[in-house]
């Protein structure tokens, strides 16, 4: 089903919410009237966020990281009775850099970041979302879905993976009242990008979109 959402008493949970991206979706979904559960570390940049929305939006501070963090995000959820309407996948890390710089401690935390974080909370909150009469999981993804970038190798990894988990998602629960679509923004400007990404993106002519955050 494609139907989109409508706004009234519709709830959408977002990962990353403080992040670049994060806070401008939270941003254009609060203005649309959406409830929105505003997923992030950091509890007093989540009620900063939540406060410059208007104060009418939920919190929860937790590491999405650890079983823990991911299931208190479930057990929060549970609260509303109709479940929830979408559940969009935002949370991210990168690093720009050559393979061969990389420890292994880095690397499994961008996997898990970037690619188990979106699969656990999606399986954590399919009975929620199964409980409306219409929902969407939306998976954040890049251009690098598609694209393996030299200096990108771990993330355009994740972000293949999480193209590959969204079109079997779509395909699983194709009978099902839930959409499951996956977005796949450019180069976009934020603090997630360091110095050197700007550099590189300068220095090749890479379009960006403008700056978040």
């Amino acid at each position: 089903m494609n139907t989109p959402l409508n706004s009234s008493s519709n709830t959408i949970v977002l990962t990353g919410a403080t992040g670049g991206l994060g806070s401008a979706l939270a941003k254009v979904l609060s203005a649309q009237g959406f409830l929105l559960v505003l997923c992030g570390r950091n509890h007093v940049q989540l009620e900063q966020l939540n406060r410059t929305l208007g104060g009418q939006h939920h919190c929860i501070a937790s590491d999405l990281t650890t079983s823990e963090g991911r299931q208190a995000v479930l057990s929060y959820c549970q609260q509303f009775p109709r479940g929830i309407n979408a559940l969009i996948n935002n949370a991210a890390s990168n690093h720009f850099g050559p393979l061969k710089e990389m420890n292994e401690s880095s690397i499994q935390k961008m996997l898990i970041t970037n690619l188990m974080v979106p699969i656990e909370l999606t399986r954590l909150l399919l009975p929620l979302l199964g409980k409306a009469d219409k929902a969407q999981i939306i998976n954040i993804g890049s251009a690098f879905s598609r694209l393996g970038f030299p200096g990108f190798s771990v993330y355009s990894a994740c972000k293949f993976g999480l193209r590959g988990f969204t079109e079997a998602m779509r395909r699983e629960l194709a009978d099902t009242p839930i959409t499951v679509r996956l977005f796949a923004p450019r180069t976009i400007t934020t603090a997630m990008n360091d110095d050197n990404v700007t550099a590189m993106n300068k220095a090749l002519g890479n379009h960006s979109d403008r700056r978040i955050g």
